[in-house]
């Protein structure tokens, strides 16, 4: 389980940092501590007990963290390596890439201090580790070299030759003394500083939204044309984090035109309606501000609508517009930067969710992006893409199927199909639901036999028993378009609670 402490996940600038009167760094280690808190890379509980010597656990922290920012990279776990002592993810993630392997027989020794040449040595072999080249012409010698461990010698003089280390005066090193916090936060700071790194203001930025009833908070945050995503996002944050898999549910616009504060306002609602899910399964629910129309294009919503991922939004040449698709992978990989920073790990692959106009981009999304999707959980929309180019001798265009999906077709999407083989999916329609079949019906000819939910299911159950073994398709009885989410919504928890990683 994770706690979540929000204030941890809000972003400061320079002026807002201040140290507490009883946690202070030493004078010549102040400025150098700034500079790396206002990066905002690195996790708020790093910055503490700044004299107190340095653990292991601590170091590897930061070690890692400097490797990620340097190669701008997240590191996954080799899942082969284990220690007995700890389940650090940061351990894990050091040993997986070489930075340390631990003290023998399966020990990590999480609390056994790191001295000064130690630290020197690792923080070298990290840096080379990342693909840093250093400056080799080192001339000169400290006064208490014959104190250096052989194996320390050449990283010391190489740190302090590239000015990432210097002595602790009198020309000496004190190679045997302990490594303090500060001393560990300074050196990565100038690693950061020499390799030009600055603060990313393109990073999201949280911003307060509400609190309600102290079980979760909403937050929002802006859009970054220049990372790849023309529209902003909310997060549905529960106090108590139990899930590394995200539930993500398309926004529901209701007309053309809305203005963009409109839009958020609906993507608020789409939060509040399914808040239950993320409260019952411990989740972070992720909600894209989309348009549901393309106001700049006089088109029926099936043509012009990024929440149905339409075929214009796949084809377009207008940024905003284009690939809803990668525009939501892209925003995923960044709500996942910014949780790791405070040590929440979350997976790639999200809980795709949704109920009749959100449950269509969930189910577009599943096949145009399945390394992305744990799970799918849809329905009342009345059609699932079928993974085929043509059934009963009819050619299936998307979105009704794959004939013209390809990287030297219509919509350039090479599918993974192994891997959309491999996603669990309930997909259900309530017997009496109407609204779900509000497509053209002569769109279906030759598809199905009749215009209903019974004959989707039939079919649906026929092409894909062949291709994803973990697909259920489910006709609810008595089941009409307002009541059937909530006749299934146990069925549902208890799908998403079965199929997802949990801490």
């Amino acid at each position: 389980m994770k706690k979540v402490y929000f204030a941890i996940l809000m972003i400061f600038t320079l002026s807002f940092i201040s140290f507490g009167e009883s946690d202070v760094p030493s004078e010549w280690a102040e400025e150098g501590i700034i500079t790396i808190k206002s990066f905002d890379e690195i996790r708020e509980s790093a910055f503490k007990n700044y004299k107190s010597n340095i653990t292991r656990e601590d170091f590897i922290y930061l070690s890692v963290r400097l490797y990620e920012l340097l190669k701008d990279t997240t590191i996954q776990v080799d899942t082969s390596i284990s220690f007995t002592d700890t389940n650090d993810i940061y351990a894990l993630k050091g040993a997986t890439v070489g930075i340390t392997s631990g003290i023998g027989n399966g020990r990590f020794a999480p609390d056994i201090l790191l001295t000064r040449e130690q630290l020197a040595v690792l923080m070298v072999k990290t840096i080379q580790l990342a693909g840093i080249e250093f400056d080799s012409n080192a001339t000169y010698t400290f006064m208490d070299d014959e104190l250096f461990s052989d194996w320390a010698r050449e990283s010391i003089y190489l740190a302090k030759s590239n000015d990432i280390v210097n002595g602790v005066g009198n020309d000496k090193f004190n190679p045997q003394g302990y490594a303090s916090i500060e001393h560990a936060l300074i050196i990565a700071n100038k690693i950061l500083v020499k390799n030009g790194f600055v603060k990313d203001d393109n990073k999201i930025v949280l911003i307060d939204t509400k609190d309600t009833d102290n079980r979760y908070v909403i937050k929002y945050f802006e859009p970054k044309p220049q990372k790849g995503y023309y529209w902003g996002g909310y997060l549905l944050i529960p106090n108590e984090i139990k899930s590394k898999n995200m539930i993500v549910v398309a926004n529901n616009p209701h007309s053309r035109g809305d203005t963009y504060d409109e839009m958020k306002e609906y993507a608020i609602e789409v939060l509040e309606y399914y808040h239950r899910y993320a409260i019952d399964t411990s989740s972070i629910l992720f909600v894209p501000v989309f348009p549901r129309y393309n106001s700049t294009k006089e088109t029926r919503a099936l043509d012009g609508s990024m929440v149905y991922m339409s075929e214009y939004t796949l084809t377009t040449d207008e940024l905003e517009y284009k690939d809803a698709d990668i525009q939501t992978t892209i925003m995923i990989e960044e709500i996942r930067k910014l949780f790791a920073y405070d040590d929440i790990e979350l997976d790639k692959d999200s809980v795709l969710l949704g109920y009749s106009s959100n449950g269509i981009f969930a189910s577009r999304f599943s096949i145009l992006q399945p390394d992305y999707v744990k799970c799918l959980v849809t329905g009342g929309h009345g059609w699932t893409i079928l993974p085929i180019e043509e059934y009963n001798k009819k050619v299936l265009n998307y979105p009704f199927g794959l004939a013209d999906v390809g990287n030297d077709k219509l919509i350039k999407r090479e599918i993974n199909m192994d891997k959309f083989s491999e996603i669990p999916m309930f997909v259900f329609i309530g017997k009496d639901d109407k609204n779900g079949f509000s497509y053209n019906p002569d769109e279906f000819e030759g598809i199905m036999n009749e215009f209903t939910p019974e004959e989707f299911i039939r079919v649906a159950e026929e092409v894909y028993r062949n291709i994803n073994e973990q697909a259920e398709f489910i006709l609810v009885d008595f089941g009409t378009h307002s009541s059937t989410p909530n006749i299934m919504y146990e069925e549902m928890i208890k799908f998403i609670l079965s199929n997802t990683n949990r801490y």
